[in-house]
């Protein structure tokens, strides 16, 4: 969709479309961080929590919450991390 204003023209995506991809990235991004730092922790051999999650990280803490099963997901899939 093109607008002219003033002489000058703009090309207008959906506001939706911008925010679908916006949140797709994001998510994205969170869960890359949270997998690196699983696999940090493995190889420190550091005990898990979800705290300890969150500093290695450098995620929220609410973050880790609301992924909770994409984290668990992710540690079953890794062997040997973590007893």
């Amino acid at each position: 969709m093109k607008i002219t204003l003033f002489g000058y023209e703009f090309i207008v995506q959906k506001a939706h479309a911008l925010q679908q991809m916006a949140s797709e990235k994001k998510v994205n991004t969170s869960l890359k961080k949270i997998k690196e730092a699983l696999e940090r922790m493995e190889q420190k051999q550091t005990k898990y929590s979800e705290y300890a999650l969150q500093k290695e990280s450098g995620v929220s803490i609410n973050t880790i919450k609301k992924y909770r099963a994409e984290i668990d997901t992710i540690r079953a899939n890794q062997k040997g991390l973590f007893a």
